[in-house]
């Protein structure tokens, strides 16, 4: 019998998203199965955000990946549910989503739009909120005004609010978003305060030269600018989930090395953490540095 049709109901698919060789079945057994699977999906991020605890990071190991799915299917009941998600304790964030808080939170949220963006203005106005996070819901903006260009003047008006109200309490790496956000939907009459941002140390030469944001400006302005940026594999909307699943013989593979750790040849150097001191001897965590 063919793995997937063993998974009959959405609790089962959950379960087996935690063991990495029966992704591929779960995935497709989830596609099958999406009329049910949505709400359970969508009840495992809630419960998820009601524990909000990193000491539970091991009962909701598997809510990245449901996210994924949600957004692969555009499901917009799932956006503000992943908004509130994503305000939960930095750290219990973090763990659940491992690389994605840097390189996927924007496409994931931004998949599931339903036409809202107080709900991004909220997440980004949270001081709570981990930075990356914050800093991402610019870029999922930035998606938001090119795809519904509708909704730019509310954007214009958050990020011109955002500046006055936010100057002292922002992190540099969402203010570099900011900035970018700015230049990309080409929101030109915000240049002056832009630079003063850049002048004031805001925006810290490391993350970003105001150069940058004149070529993200110029690039807002082209009437094909935005066609251009929503190419851009970082700029597209979800919709890989399955290649980022290991084939069948590789999962099992990785299973036997966690079992089985010592029948195993070490790495020579260990994966450098995000939160780990940076190699530079900057003396700066790996994310806010090189990272």
């Amino acid at each position: 019998m063919d793995l997937k049709e063993s998974l009959n109901t959405p609790e089962e698919i959950i379960e087996a998203f935690h063991e990495p060789y029966l992704r591929k079945a779960a995935y497709h057994a989830a596609f099958e199965r999406k009329q049910d699977a949505v709400p359970a999906f969508i009840g495992y991020i809630e419960a998820a955000t009601e524990a909000n605890d990193v000491e539970n990071v091991d009962d909701f190991g598997v809510v990245y990946w449901l996210i994924c799915l949600l957004a692969e299917w555009r499901e917009t009941k799932a956006y503000r549910p992943i908004a509130r998600f994503f305000q939960c304790e930095p750290q219990f964030v973090e763990e659940l989503l491992d690389d994605a808080i840097t390189e996927e939170r924007h496409r994931l949220i931004a998949s599931v739009f339903d036409g809202d963006p107080s709900v991004l203005f909220d997440i980004i106005d949270n001081e709570n909120t981990e930075e990356y996070i914050r800093s991402g819901m610019f870029d999922a903006l930035v998606i938001v005004g090119l795809t519904e260009p509708g909704h730019l003047d509310a954007i214009g008006a958050f990020a011109k609010r955002f500046a006055t109200s936010h100057f002292a309490r922002a992190p540099n790496v969402v203010w570099m978003k900011w900035a970018e956000c700015v230049g990309l939907l080409g929101f030109q009459e915000m240049t002056q305060l832009v630079r003063y941002m850049f002048t004031a140390g805001r925006i810290t030469d490391d993350l970003m030269e105001f150069r940058h944001f004149e070529q993200d400006l110029k690039k807002g302005l082209d009437p094909r600018g935005g066609e251009r940026t929503l190419q851009q594999e970082y700029y597209k909307l979800w919709d890989d989930t399955v290649d980022f699943f290991p084939s069948e013989d590789e999962a099992r593979h990785q299973e036997r090395r966690r079992r089985f750790p010592n029948r195993t040849r070490r790495r020579k150097a260990s994966k450098l953490g995000r939160n780990d001191p940076c190699t530079c001897g900057s003396g700066k965590k790996y994310k806010h540095c090189c990272g």
